[in-house]
């Protein structure tokens, strides 16, 4: 066995880590495909309990915030949580509307990983993006529960609601607050499922762009004068690298046709959740716990869409310097005629489209970049100063 072979063995065995964990979340919301007649079963049962379980979220949360609706401060406290479980679970029926898609873009990702032949840069590359993918899935789990326990072990207005229609049946009690729990479970679990798909997705895919930059560089890296076999082998190489670009390019797409809506839904729901988020920390009062657990709602909120623009900003800058590492090569030193003139034809045609980066959407009307977070952040500040504003008034009538 030669070394080559060796370092290749060691590299499929330390990577897909991220596409597994993909693969069991989306089991858990039943997602995933089915082999069998047992799992299209168990998959139809587990996705009908998890869409059964956000509609039921919704009309909890709808109902407690009629009834508590005078009260800015109870209303913003469930506005939170409806939000977020609706969604979750509008994310839930489009994914599951495209699920032949969702689960092409994860097969094309892992062969694109497996089945190619990697240089030590690209195998670090890979790497480095596979433990990013895992560090952000770990950061929002953590997140993502400590968000969710603020709803779960905290039900004073629905015992307030509960008192005010003279139904506080201990039974009937205990049943909301189990329903209330299996609920807000499945909710953190689609939320930490769907969001861990986009980011992974994307990282995967802006270190793919990475990896054509760099093997970009390799297509033509020897001295002047080089012979006619040296110009036939160049352009042999640029024209598999042209080939994964224009792959690359229809895999962003497909990711892109998958994510637009979802991601406008987004963020008109970041807006408004990371605002009213926002005043339950400023206008806090009840015990320390709960106040830590608002914290992590409120990052949670934050962080999730900071992800998606993340994410998607990372494709946009891989993809832009991807003619870069064409122009780095010895390109100059070519023959004028035959493969040589080919091979800059090719870089040049490259390049050009290179200068035009790859993007997802919001709606296919928006670019989703770190510039996108930055609006959603400055929307939403404006939005608390108006609530903010809007209940001095109401204080100051009032008094």
């Amino acid at each position: 066995m030669t070394v080559s072979q060796v370092t290749e063995m060691s590299h499929h065995s330390n990577i897909g880590v991220s596409l597994a964990v993909i693969k069991y979340s989306m089991k858990l919301i039943g997602l995933w495909k089915a082999d069998n007649t047992l799992d299209i079963f168990l998959m139809s049962s587990i996705f009908i309990y998890t869409i059964s379980m956000g509609i039921a979220g919704i009309v909890f949360t709808v109902t407690d915030l009629f009834y508590v609706f005078d009260d800015i401060y109870a209303a913003v406290n469930i506005i939170c949580p409806t939000i977020a479980i609706f969604n979750n679970t509008v994310k839930l029926i489009i994914f599951a509307i495209n699920r032949r898609q969702v689960l092409n873009i994860i097969e094309r990702l892992e062969n694109s990983i497996k089945n190619e032949t990697y240089e030590e840069y690209d195998i670090r590359a890979v790497k480095d993006c596979e433990r990013q993918c895992i560090i952000l899935v770990i950061t929002f789990v953590i997140l993502t529960q400590g968000a969710a326990s603020n709803y779960k072990f905290f039900p004073a207005t629905e015992v307030e609601i509960y008192q005010s229609l003279s139904i506080l049946v201990d039974s009937l009690m205990a049943n909301h607050l189990i329903s209330k729990l299996d609920f807000v479970s499945s909710s953190a679990l689609c939320l930490v499922t769907l969001n861990n798909f986009l980011t992974t997705t994307n990282l995967h895919l802006a270190c793919q762009f990475k990896i054509l930059h760099n093997k970009l560089k390799s297509t033509c890296i020897a001295d002047l004068d080089m012979n006619f076999n040296a110009s036939r082998d160049a352009y042999s190489k640029l024209k598999k690298c042209i080939k994964t670009h224009k792959m690359l390019i229809d895999y962003t797409a497909q990711v892109e046709d998958v994510y637009t809506y979802i991601i406008l839904m987004q963020m008109f729901a970041s807006s408004v959740v990371i605002c009213a988020a926002g005043f339950q920390l400023f206008f806090f009062s009840g015990s320390m716990l709960r106040f830590v657990l608002s914290i992590f709602f409120f990052l949670t909120s934050v962080g999730e869409f900071f992800l998606f623009s993340w994410s998607c900003n990372e494709i946009i800058v891989a993809s832009a310097t991807v003619g870069d590492g064409g122009y780095n090569t010895t390109w100059y030193s070519l023959s004028a005629t035959g493969y040589g003139k080919a091979y800059r034809d090719g870089l040049q045609l490259l390049i050009m489209r290179s200068h035009r980066p790859c993007y997802l959407t919001a709606g296919k009307f928006c670019i989703i970049s770190l510039e996108s977070f930055s609006t959603v952040m400055t929307t939403a500040t404006s939005y608390f100063t108006l609530l903010r504003n809007f209940v001095d008034e109401d204080e100051f009538r009032n008094k």
